[in-house]
């Protein structure tokens, strides 16, 4: 209402008074938005009514569909655990995130209360901390504008491309001075990296050993990723991946890097039905040059069959 200037949406102090996500279009800095005012999402244990099942379920439909969620915290209730849930849910689905601390104005405030308040919320969310917090009143619409500039940020990074070079050039360095740790007397080494086309970021890394490579260690590479790219807001996604070196054997007669290709198969990444992201496995990827490596070894053979058969006829 704030933003539109008129009074789109019912609004009181009672909680679950929107029972619909309802979409407004609205148009700011050259950009068309859909703005959609989700119902409250409430813990399973206060949901009595069918009514306010089906408003929660909408509004968990709505994150699924967003591009970037602004997530709505009552500044005089604190970061509670149910907003800890929305937040995660955001996060699970790839979504851009900020967070805006609303009533604002009614907080009594002193020089450090902004530093307090911000560290406790990202105390909260971690490990995923690095996100923007803006501390908004939708009454006196202050930072109203800000929150939709920093919207507009997110959305811009979370479509952001790297080339491959150049990521290259940014983090085997962060990797050759701090590398994976050792497991079961095997070292680690990380080869190669690369950006993949998916709608949100996801990065491969290719390794001799990616089994062994553990959360806490892609959670240094993704920081290292922030700190040396501007991804505050946006989830990012690591896959570690078997470098191969099975087919090089066909090189000299197919002409090509097949080991190239088959990892190129291999980091294959696609969102399936319920935008669940999924990966190509390693041995789907053999399987795929494999088959086509005899193909190519036995073109030859195929085409000179196939005019003898045409010149019989």
């Amino acid at each position: 209402n704030a933003l539109v200037g008129e009074e789109r949406n019912i609004v009181t102090d009672i909680a679950g008074t929107t029972r619909d996500s309802l979409d407004t279009h609205y148009t700011k800095f050259g950009h068309d938005f859909v703005l959609v005012d989700t119902a409250g999402v409430r813990k399973k244990k206060k949901v009595s009514e069918d009514l306010e099942f089906y408003s929660v379920m909408r509004s968990i439909r709505s994150i699924e569909y967003s591009d970037v969620c602004l997530l709505l915290i009552d500044a005089t209730l604190g970061f509670e655990s149910q907003d800890q849930s929305i937040f995660h849910l955001a996060d699970k689905n790839r979504k851009g995130i900020v967070i805006l601390v609303n009533k604002w104005d009614l907080v009594d405030k002193d020089t450090h209360t902004t530093k307090a308040y911000e560290a406790a919320i990202r105390e909260k969310i971690a490990p995923f901390t690095d996100v923007p917090i803006l501390f908004i009143s939708a009454l006196t619409k202050q930072r109203l504008l800000k929150a939709l500039e920093i919207a507009i940020k997110v959305s811009e990074d979370r479509k952001a491309r790297i080339s491959t070079s150049k990521l290259n050039d940014v983090m085997l360095p962060f990797i050759e001075h701090n590398p994976p740790p050792a497991t079961k007397g095997k070292y680690i080494r990380i080869k190669f990296c690369t950006q993949l086309p998916t709608k949100t970021p996801t990065f491969a890394f290719f390794a001799n050993l990616p089994q062994y490579i553990k959360e806490p260690y892609k959670r240094y590479i993704e920081n290292k990723l922030r700190e040396s790219f501007n991804f505050t807001g946006v989830p990012l996604q690591i896959f570690s991946i078997q470098l191969m070196d099975n087919f090089k054997v066909f090189e000299p007669i197919i002409g090509f890097n097949a080991a190239a290709h088959a990892q190129s198969l291999s980091s294959f990444i696609y969102n399936d039905l319920h935008g669940e992201t999924r990966q190509l496995s390693s041995a789907a990827a053999t399987s795929v040059m494999t088959i086509i490596g005899v193909i190519i070894l036995l073109s030859p053979v195929l085409v000179r069959t196939w005019r003898d058969f045409k010149g019989a006829r």
